[in-house]
C-alpha cells in the first residue's frame, strides 16, 4: 500500500465521536473489506454508489451476526422499477461483483440462485438481513428506483450541510471507512448503526404526508439563515439605540422593540445544540419541528433570564452599598422574546417563492399570527392547516424548479 493511501486509512483527520475499545477487535476484520469497497467505487469504478451502500450494509451484517447475514424472504417483495434496476450497465451481476464472494458460503450461494437473484437491488428487495432494520432495504431499493435523493459521504457532515441538502429534497448517507473511524461511536452508534440511522432519517424525511412540507420548511430556514440570526441579532453589541426590523414581501412591516445590550447576549451551548438538532436531525411534520424549536428557544430564554436575574441580584447588593439606583429595563423579557420570534418567523418569508404562495398582505399576516400561537392553547387546527399548507406548497415549488434556486448568500 502506498504511503499516501496508508495516511488516508490510518490517520484520517475526520475523527468524530468517542472511541469504544469494544469495537477494536472488529477493525482488522472489517477495515480491509471497506477499503476495498471504497477503492472499487472511487478508483476502479467497478461498482456504483448504490452497490457500495448495499455491500457496506452486508459486510457489517455478516460481522455483527457472526456470518449469518442472510435472513428470511420479504413477503411480498419490495417493488422494483424494472427498467432502472435491471442487471446490465448500471447494476452488475451479483456474482461478478468485487468482494461479494467474501460473503458467500455454499448455502447462501444456493439460496440466491434458487431465488434467481441477479443483482444487489433484487437481493435487497427480496431478502431481510440480520442486524439490519427493514427501512434499510426500503431506502436503498427506492434509491435504485429513483425515488430517493441520497448523498453518499465518507464523513459526518455539519448540521448546516444537512440543512442545505434537505432544502433540496436530499439526505446524506455517511459510510465511514477510514480505519480510525471504525472503532468510534457517534451519538452512541457504531459506524454501521450510524449509517443505517441515516437511512431511517431518509424514510422519515420521505414520509408521504410530510415530505414536501419538510422540504419547504428547511428551504425557508436555510434561506432565512437561523444561525446568522442568532449569531448577529442575539449578540449585537449596540446598546439602547439598537433596533431590529424586517420587511417581508408584500410590504408587510413588523413592529420592532428596542433591545438593550444585556438582552442581546448569545444563548447558551444547549440552545445551539437544540438548533442543530431541529435543522438536521428531526424529520417529522413541520408543526412538530417548529413547536419543538420554539419550546427549546423559550427554555433557553428562561435560562438566560435566570442568569441575568442572578447577576442583577449581585448588582443590587453593590447598588445598595453605594446607595445608587438600579437600571430600568426598557421592555419586558416576554415582549422581547415574542418580538424576536416574530422577527425570525418573518425572515422565513424572505424568499423568491413567497408571493406565489401568499400574494396578499393579509395572507402573510394571517400566517404570522398562526406562528405567534405556536406552543399556546390558542393554536387551532386551522392554524396547523395554514402553516402546513404553506410549507407543503413551498416544498412542491422548490422541487419543481428546473434549477436550484439561488442561495441568499451566493
Amino acid at each position: 500500500m502506498e504511503a499516501a493511501e496508508r495516511s488516508f486509512w490510518d490517520h484520517h483527520s475526520d475523527t468524530v465521536g468517542e472511541h469504544d475499545p469494544k469495537l477494536d477487535p472488529c477493525v482488522p476484520l472489517i477495515a480491509p473489506l471497506l477499503h476495498g469497497l471504497h477503492k472499487s467505487l472511487t478508483e476502479t469504478k467497478e461498482i456504483n454508489e448504490i452497490e457500495f451502500a448495499c455491500l457496506y450494509v452486508l459486510f457489517w451484517s455478516r460481522l455483527r451476526s457472526e456470518g449469518r447475514w442472510l435472513s428470511t424472504k420479504i413477503n411480498p417483495p419490495l417493488a422494483l422499477d424494472e427498467e432502472r434496476t435491471k442487471t446490465g450497465d448500471r447494476f452488475r451481476n451479483v456474482f461478478e461483483l468485487p468482494l461479494f464472494g467474501e460473503l458467500l458460503g455454499p448455502r447462501q450461494t444456493q439460496r440466491l440462485k434458487d431465488a434467481r437473484i441477479t443483482n444487489l437491488v433484487e437481493l435487497f428487495a427480496l431478502f431481510r438481513f440480520n442486524k439490519v432494520p427493514p427501512y434499510v432495504n426500503t431506502s436503498l431499493v427506492e434509491w435504485a428506483n429513483g425515488n430517493r435523493k441520497i448523498v453518499l459521504l465518507f464523513h459526518v457532515p455539519t448540521p448546516q450541510q444537512v440543512l442545505a441538502m434537505q432544502a433540496r429534497g436530499e439526505r446524506c448517507l455517511s459510510a465511514l471507512v477510514a480505519t480510525c473511524q471504525l472503532s468510534r461511536r457517534i451519538g452512541g452508534r457504531c459506524p454501521a448503526e450510524f449509517m443505517m440511522h441515516d437511512l431511517q432519517h431518509m424514510e422519515k424525511f420521505h414520509h408521504p404526508l410530510f415530505f414536501h412540507e419538510q422540504v419547504g420548511l428547511f428551504y425557508a430556514i436555510e434561506r432565512a439563515d437561523f444561525y446568522r440570526f442568532f449569531g448577529s441579532h442575539s449578540s449585537s453589541s449596540s446598546s439602547s439605540s439598537s433596533s431590529s426590523s424586517f420587511t417581508p414581501p408584500s410590504s408587510l412591516s413588523l413592529s420592532s422593540l428596542e433591545i438593550t445590550e444585556s438582552d442581546s447576549r448569545l444563548y447558551d451551548t444547549e440552545f445551539f445544540e437544540n438548533l442543530d438538532y431541529a435543522v438536521s436531525d428531526m424529520n417529522a411534520c413541520c408543526l412538530h419541528i417548529l413547536q419543538d424549536f420554539k419550546a427549546k428557544w423559550i427554555m433557553a430564554e428562561e435560562r438566560k433570564q435566570k442568569q441575568e436575574s442572578d447577576e442583577e441580584e449581585e448588582e443590587q447588593k453593590v447598588i445598595e452599598k453605594t446607595r445608587d439606583f438600579p437600571p430600568s429595563r426598557i421592555v419586558s423579557s416576554q415582549d422581547i422574546f415574542l418580538n424576536n420570534f416574530r422577527l425570525l418567523m418573518g425572515t422565513i418569508f424572505d424568499h423568491p417563492l413567497h408571493n406565489e404562495i401568499c400574494p396578499s398582505i393579509k395572507e402573510t399576516s394571517d400566517l404570522l399570527s398562526s406562528f405567534d400561537r405556536l406552543c399556546t392553547k390558542s393554536f387551532s387546527e386551522e392554524d396547523g392547516l395554514l402553516v402546513r399548507s404553506y410549507f407543503d406548497r413551498l416544498g412542491r415549488l422548490v422541487l419543481a424548479s428546473p434549477s436550484p434556486l439561488p442561495s441568499p448568500r451566493s
